[in-house]
């Protein structure tokens, strides 16, 4: 398994050396060689991260594994997170280089949380981005443009009318939210101001006219 590990020989005879000085790992490879107990509580405090798995885990030639994955040293496991992180692929990316060649109780969960405080992965992370403002031109005069809603207060529906110029207002109560309803305090509020050269509405279906 040492051959088939997909890490360079200076590399590798770092985890080495830092393997034989590793507590957790001399304490878990006594314990494969003895025979591990069943309980956690009856496995030493450095070994039992590895309990759960220890079945799956060997030794060869100075260096632990956990099946065919290098087992990382704590005192490695910080540069190791920053070596897999170093390209910035994201989440993801981190964890499918990780999951070939190494391992240590937690690995996932370190990672995730490295790279949740990248700066540079936050700003490139593929998911939707939060859309900026985008603010309205104020018209040049009053009415020229109109923003069209509906909105519900205490079971009762109501349309509102906002001037983009003034700020000013219309409510008008609504018996239902029917199109022909909406048309008609529509063509009532024009009728009295105007009207307006722009309209903006939520694309709603009583406003496909």
């Amino acid at each position: 398994m040492v051959e088939d590990v997909p890490i360079d020989n200076p590399l590798l005879e770092e985890i080495r050396r830092a393997t034989k000085e590793a507590q957790e790992l001399q304490c878990i490879s006594e314990l494969i060689r003895s025979g591990c107990p069943s309980r956690t509580i009856d496995v030493p405090i450095a070994a039992r991260p590895f309990h759960q798995c220890h079945h799956e885990i060997s030794v060869q030639n100075d260096l632990a594994f956990k099946g065919d994955r290098i087992v990382i040293p704590i005192s490695l496991r910080g540069s190791m997170v920053k070596k897999l992180h170093n390209t910035h692929l994201g989440v993801e990316g981190c964890l499918r280089r990780a999951r070939e060649p190494l391992f240590w109780p937690g690995i996932n969960a370190e990672l995730k949380d490295f790279v949740r405080r990248c700066s540079v992965c936050a700003a490139y992370r593929p998911e939707q981005c939060r859309e900026p403002l985008k603010p309205h031109e104020i018209p040049s005069r009053p009415w020229q443009k109109v923003a069209i809603d509906l909105f519900s207060l205490e079971t009762t529906n109501y349309t509102v009318f906002v001037d983009y110029y003034s700020n000013f207002f219309e409510i008008d109560k609504l018996n239902d939210t029917l199109s022909n309803t909406v048309i008609h305090k529509v063509k009532g509020q024009f009728a009295r101001h105007g009207i307006p050269h722009i309209i903006v509405t939520n694309n709603g279906p009583q406003f496909e006219w």
